[in-house]
């Protein structure tokens, strides 16, 4: 994938303020993630501007069991495991209702075990979900 530069950005946020409007800040910060989550580093500037109107979100997150068991798994290489723990980590709902923080942790696992192709899918699916 082409790198994503500022402008590109800032251009996708004023068109997801123009539709989102309060929301655009929460969808801003996740696809953010997401996108530095699949290698894809954000420009400082960009996350600069939203830092005040995503300072805190709720969500319901996976058990801090479950994502200790998912980064050791993804470190130690040990690809099956490290794919169970992405599914407890996403629960019944999938990655379409998933935090964003859950969200960025299992991609960035998926990617550390050799399944870019997966996360990159998952990340779609949760951009998608969240109403991107």
């Amino acid at each position: 994938a082409a790198p994503v530069d500022a402008p590109t950005l800032a251009a996708w946020y004023r068109a997801a303020e123009a539709v989102d409007g309060p929301e655009c800040d929460a969808r801003a910060a996740l696809l953010y993630s997401l996108l530095d989550a699949l290698g894809q580093p954000v420009p400082a500037e960009r996350c600069q501007a939203i830092a005040g109107g995503a300072a805190a979100i709720t969500a319901t997150v996976p058990s801090p069991i479950v994502m200790r068991g998912l980064a050791a798994a993804a470190a130690a290489g040990r690809l099956g495991e490290t794919v169970l723990y992405a599914l407890l980590a996403f629960g019944e709902g999938g990655p379409a209702t998933a935090d964003a923080t859950t969200l960025v942790e299992v991609v960035a696992a998926l990617k550390k075990v050799g399944l870019e192709a997966d996360a990159r899918a998952i990340a779609v699916e949760a951009a998608m979900g969240h109403g991107m």
